[in-house]
C-alpha cells in the first residue's frame, strides 16, 4: 500500500488529516487510526482506500514530535492530578505525577514526558512551571507567550539601546507620554 510523510492535524473530535508537501488531498485519519500521534506530529501514514472524503489511511509510525510542552489547566485531585490543554487538538487531558506544589485549578506548563503509543492512550507529563489563576490577564498573556514560543528575554544590546533611547526624550515628552509599561501587552 502507498504510504504518505507528512504532518497530522488533529481535530478536536479525535480525526485528523495527515498534509504532505506537494500533494493537494490530505489523508483523512480516522480516531481508531490516530496510534500514538498527536497533533502537530510528523509521520507515516498508510493509505487504505479512497472514500468520499478522499484518501483515507492510518498512522504506521511517528517520526518526529510536534511538541514537546503544553500549556493549560490542572485537574482532577491531588493524588491524580492532569492537565486539561487550552489546544483542544492535543490529546489529553495529560496525566501527571502527585506533586505538593501541583495546584488543582491552576493554569501550568507542562512537558511531555511519555508520549501515547495507541490511539487510546493519553500522554503522561510533568508540571515545570505554574502560571497563576486562569482568566487572570497576565496569565492568559504567559500562555499565549509559551504556547507559541514567544521569548520575552531581549538581546542584551537590544535593553541598552533602548535604555539609551529613552534617556534622551526630554522633560515635556516624559510629561506628553503616559506610560503603559505595567500593562501586559502583546
Amino acid at each position: 500500500k502507498q504510504m504518505r510523510q507528512g504532518v497530522i492535524h488533529i481535530n478536536p473530535r479525535g480525526f485528523g488529516f495527515v498534509r504532505t508537501a506537494g500533494l493537494d488531498d490530505d489523508m483523512f485519519i480516522n480516531p481508531g487510526a490516530v496510534a500514538g500521534a498527536m497533533h502537530g506530529d510528523e509521520v507515516n501514514a498508510r493509505l487504505l482506500s479512497y472514500g468520499h472524503r478522499g484518501p483515507e489511511g492510518e498512522v504506521v509510525e511517528v517520526l518526529a514530535r510536534g511538541r514537546e510542552r503544553v500549556v493549560g489547566v490542572i485537574g482532577g485531585a491531588a493524588e491524580r492530578p492532569w492537565l486539561g490543554p487550552d489546544d483542544t487538538r492535543v490529546r489529553g487531558p495529560i496525566e501527571l505525577e502527585p506533586h505538593p506544589d501541583v495546584e488543582i485549578g491552576q493554569a501550568a506548563v507542562v512537558v511531555i514526558e511519555r508520549y501515547p503509543v495507541y490511539s487510546d492512550e493519553l500522554p503522561r507529563g510533568r508540571v515545570v512551571c505554574t502560571l497563576g489563576v486562569p482568566g487572570d490577564p497576565q496569565v492568559e498573556v504567559a500562555k499565549i507567550l509559551i504556547e507559541n514560543s514567544i521569548e520575552e528575554e531581549h538581546h542584551p544590546e537590544s535593553v541598552a539601546e533602548a535604555a539609551e533611547c529613552a534617556a534622551e526624550l526630554s522633560a515635556a515628552e516624559r510629561a506628553r507620554r503616559v506610560d503603559l509599561t505595567h500593562l501586559p501587552i502583546v
